[in-house]
């Protein structure tokens, strides 16, 4: 039987839509453009959406009081249940995907574009508040945008996993692309949106129009900058493992025997664990649990400027690890790298939790937290590309894409789905009002939580990971080995 292919042929392998990268080492248009530059403006919007989107469900239409109470973890779930399946069949199609664009970047560049278009659709409802036509196009939105647009968006991080062999090329890349997600937009959600903006105007508007102004705009940029990245990038690894494969894909391996070889593999495990400490982390903090701290612990309002005081003295030196860490890379193992910065975050976090609402010691502490958690919690994704290494290694076949990758996936994510909208349902159950500005000591007590406790859980799985993950050992006899294995058959 004829094995099934997937954008051979088509719009994706006509010669305009090829990367502009000729290289075979990693080219400066790469750095500038394909990392730099086009994901910056597109993280921009993406976190734009993610920090308004739940400050909009909470305050300016509080859906939990429109439609009752627990609305909101409703609408993440089923986002989140719809992504899951989704990604199944994501993974059926990548495995059995062919095209000279690579097996990631298209699906990439075709979920930026929906998410621009729905994130808009996410604010703008065309129903009355409280309406089963509001209700309904609330579902229908936020499953489009996280279930079906963020799950093909979410790829681009394999995208940095086939982009080269050279490992200190790729953990750079890795640090590059995640200083780039977390400063780019981190600086400007963090300073102008939630220091300025929030306070300024967004606190007092009800009728959501300067909301949705500020989500269009950088939707119409990022659409630019989804072409940018698109066309500066390249997936050299998928590229020689088709011509190893000649032109095959890895569904020509058996599921089974996928799954087999991935769960045994102690560095893939370990990397599964991360991932869901990753995820657990953000939804212990939700979008904006900092905002709310500032609000309501240290006191912020658009008078006394303590948040942007807050935000620029604790906040900012992430920005210092944003920019040091890739130069870091090329220096230390990226193993080491993340386990110093779990020490780091550690330390800070217990310096605030001397006394965690005086303003003080909120910064003094953040001020050791922020300039480690940029590693903790943008490297781990090493942690799965030297398992893919391995894999490939000894089965000749990366995890990247494949069926029983989307298994382990689709399970670890069921698993956690139910906390996907814990900050904010545990904050509407103990008595969040968005009406009043002093909350109850019992919500006061969850932010604190969530917001210093989330930072805590994540250093400590990664630095635990850390202890154990020993491929560092062996990266230049498995590097060689894949290295010798393409030139074999390249001169065949």
């Amino acid at each position: 039987m004829k094995e099934k292919m997937f954008l051979r042929g088509g719009l994706f392998d006509k010669s305009f839509m090829q990367t502009k990268v000729k290289t075979d080492e990693l080219s400066r248009g790469e750095k500038v453009f394909g990392y730099a530059l086009g994901p910056g403006f597109v993280m921009v919007y993406v976190s734009m959406v993610t920090s308004l989107r739940e400050m909009f469900y909470l305050s300016a239409r509080p859906i939990d009081s429109l439609f009752g109470t627990g609305t909101y973890m409703g609408i993440q779930t089923s986002s989140s249940i719809i992504g899951i399946l989704f990604g199944f069949i994501m993974n059926y199609i990548i495995e059995r995907t062919v095209s000279k664009a690579g097996r990631f970047r298209p699906y990439v560049l075709i979920g930026t574009l929906l998410m621009a278009f729905t994130g808009i659709a996410m604010f703008c409802s065309p129903f009355a508040d409280g309406t089963k036509g509001q209700l309904i196009w609330l579902y229908f939105t936020n499953i489009i945008y996280i279930g079906f647009a963020t799950t093909m968006f979410s790829l681009r991080g394999q995208v940095v996993s086939v982009s080269t062999r050279n490992v200190k090329d790729r953990n750079f890349l890795t640090t590059m692309r995640s200083a780039v997600d977390s400063m780019i937009p981190g600086i400007f959600v963090a300073l102008v949106v939630q220091g300025w903006l929030y306070y300024a105007f967004l606190v007092n508007d009800m009728t959501g129009n300067i909301w949705r102004l500020f989500v269009a705009i950088p939707a119409v940029i990022a659409v630019g900058a989804s072409f940018l990245e698109y066309f500066y990038t390249r997936e050299r690894i998928t590229e020689s493992n088709l011509i190893i494969l000649e032109g095959k894909t890895s569904a020509s391996i058996p599921v089974f025997q996928q799954l087999k070889n991935i769960i045994t593999n102690k560095y893939y495990i370990m990397s599964v664990i991360v991932g869901m400490g990753g995820l657990f982390f953000s939804y212990l903090q939700g979008a904006n649990s900092r905002t709310y701290f500032c609000q309501y612990i240290l006191g912020a309002n658009d008078k006394n400027g303590i948040a942007m005081l807050y935000l620029i003295i604790a906040m900012q030196p992430m920005a210092i690890g944003a920019i040091l860490i890739p130069a870091l890379t090329k220096k230390f193992s990226a193993r080491k790298i993340m386990m110093a910065s779990s020490f780091v975050v550690l330390i800070g976090v217990g310096v605030c939790m001397i006394n965690p609402t005086n303003f003080g010691f909120a910064c003094g502490g953040g001020l050791l937290f922020s300039l480690g958690i940029f590693a903790v919690t943008n490297m781990y994704g090493v942690f799965s590309q030297q398992a893919g290494d391995d894999i490939e290694y000894r089965y000749n076949f990366r995890p990247e894409g494949t069926m029983a990758n989307g298994i382990v996936g689709a399970i670890y994510t069921a698993v956690m789905s139910p906390f996907s909208a814990l900050y904010e349902t545990v904050l509407y159950n103990r008595g969040f009002d968005p009406y009043v500005a002093v909350q109850p000591d019992v919500v006061n007590n969850w932010i604190l939580f969530a917001y210093y406790g989330g930072y805590a859980v994540m250093a400590i799985v990664v630095l635990v990971v850390c202890i154990f993950f020993d491929y560092e050992k062996r990266e230049k006899e498995i590097r060689e080995a894949l290295e010798i294995r393409q030139a074999k058959v390249e001169t065949k």
